[in-house]
């Protein structure tokens, strides 16, 4: 391998370890975004919102279970409204450019946790608690419309609900990163409320099946959904699936250094060690990953299976059939960068396992043939010969046999040399040193000589060829 070539291997080395890098950050934002948007079952109302007094009569039912109920319910909806934004003397503000009419803006109305309803990232302030009935959370845009600024924490809202309810005031708790106009406005322990499209179930609700929460939204007088999204469950699932770059670089960097310790028996005593220690350590966390519902109780319960197979089936159904809503569009988008990011993961750890470890292996395996001119460099005019070398050596004894026994013309065939006076070169390129067994370490030369037919063959001496 010439200077160059190695100098070229190893710039490609690092620009597929910056890939490799780049992916892994990647990969790790897309998860960190989908975790925020699967953190609960959701709960899907789409022909027929919820009533105001069903959504009390479940948030009713949730506090008197208390520890022993699985979920916690947040209600959330799209909409829209009109706002009107004030200065703190009172007066609009000076620069919203809205008037008296007031600005319609889309919304997000919710009564619980504001986390559940969309994950966002705050420029300022912080995220309300559920039970802050005049919390606002409003996006860059629409602060930089109302006020020209986004250090607006504090400032007030008047929202007009519905033609027949009064004005409610809200105030700016927090203004998240977002180019278009809206924001969340919490409806908690108000008279007026809207119809609610969706339903979040928080907790820990990917170790439940799909028959749990039934049972709970039967016992809280909830209706039966539209479409139901195990959402915590398709978190687990993307976890082992984030996961899998990591064991496979893991995987090839014990493969290397196995490779690596076949001179070295104690590194491979060592990396045997290691290997098996870190798995006691990943293993009750990859276990820890996996919801409940989806391990038997007993692995000849058949039945499980089947039954597993039908609930993986109908929530498939459920996820793709989803009429998009809020955050969906955003769970899909990251869903597929957390995909692109994994296989560029992949793509970049193999490349710079090849370059490190099969490109060297295969180079240094190759021994290199000098040619005619590599011969006259080296001082020879003439291609050595060994004595005594074979059927396959010009000018033998079985001269004019091909190396697959066909007979040749005899004119084809060139005169045998004269082998009486060989001797290896002195410094003919391409020569290595090989151990021979019961015997010293000795030069091997390797002479290319040419058949009748043309076909390059490989002849060693017959001096050390003897045993």
């Amino acid at each position: 391998m010439t200077a160059l070539t190695k100098r070229g291997r190893w710039v490609r080395c690092l620009l597929w370890a910056i890939i490799y890098l780049g992916s892994a950050y990647a990969l790790l934002g897309s998860f960190a975004q989908l975790s925020q948007c699967l953190a609960a079952v959701s709960l899907r109302y789409e022909s027929s919102p919820l009533e105001t007094g069903l959504a009390r009569d479940s948030r009713v039912f949730a506090y008197q279970q208390g520890a022993a109920q699985p979920f916690w319910p947040t209600f959330w909806s799209e909409g829209s409204v009109v706002i009107q934004a004030f200065s703190e003397s009172g007066s609009l503000a000076p620069m919203s450019g809205v008037g008296d009419e007031g600005l319609t803006l889309p919304i997000l109305a919710y009564d619980g946790n504001p986390r559940l309803v969309k994950p966002l990232t705050l420029l300022s302030g912080d995220w309300p608690s559920a039970q802050d009935s005049s919390a606002c959370l409003i996006s860059e845009a629409l602060a930089w419309q109302l006020w020209g600024s986004t250090a607006v924490i504090g400032q007030t809202l008047l929202l007009d609900t519905a033609a027949d309810q009064p004005h409610q005031i809200y105030v700016v708790r927090a203004v998240y990163q977002d180019q278009t106009m809206g924001g969340l406005f919490s409806y908690a322990g108000q008279a007026y409320q809207p119809g609610w499209q969706v339903v979040e179930l928080e907790g820990d609700a990917g170790a439940f099946p799909r028959s749990t929460t039934e049972s709970w939204w039967q016992a809280a007088g909830l209706p039966e959904p539209d479409r139901v999204l195990n959402a915590p469950g398709l978190a687990a699932g993307l976890r082992l699936a984030a996961s899998l770059p990591l064991l496979w670089t893991l995987l090839l960097l014990f493969i290397g250094l196995w490779r690596w310790g076949r001179r070295h028996p104690y590194l491979r005593e060592a990396c045997l060690a290691g290997s098996l220690i870190g798995l006691a350590l990943l293993l009750p966390g990859y276990l820890d990953l996996l919801p409940g519902w989806l391990i038997p109780t007993r692995w000849s319960d058949f039945d499980f299976w089947s039954r597993l197979k039908t609930e993986l089936n109908t929530r498939a159904d459920e996820w793709l059939l989803l009429r998009p809503l809020g955050k969906d569009l955003m769970t899909k988008w990251q869903l597929l960068c957390l995909v692109g990011a994994g296989l560029m993961n992949l793509l970049a750890v193999s490349r710079l396992w090849t370059l490190l470890v099969v490109w060297p292996a295969v180079a240094d395996s190759r021994l290199a043939v000098p040619d005619d001119k590599e011969l006259q460099a080296a001082g020879q005019t003439e291609l050595p010969v060994a004595p005594g070398s074979g059927p396959t050596r010009p000018g033998g004894p079985d001269a004019g046999c091909s190396k697959g026994g066909r007979k040749l013309p005899e004119a084809a065939a060139p005169a045998a040399p004269d082998d009486s006076n060989w001797r290896p070169p002195a410094s003919l390129p391409g020569s290595v040193s090989v151990p021979l067994p019961d015997s010293p370490v000795m030069k091997l030369w390797i002479s290319p000589v040419s058949d009748s037919q043309g076909i390059r063959q490989v002849m060693i001496p017959e001096q050390l060829r003897q045993p």
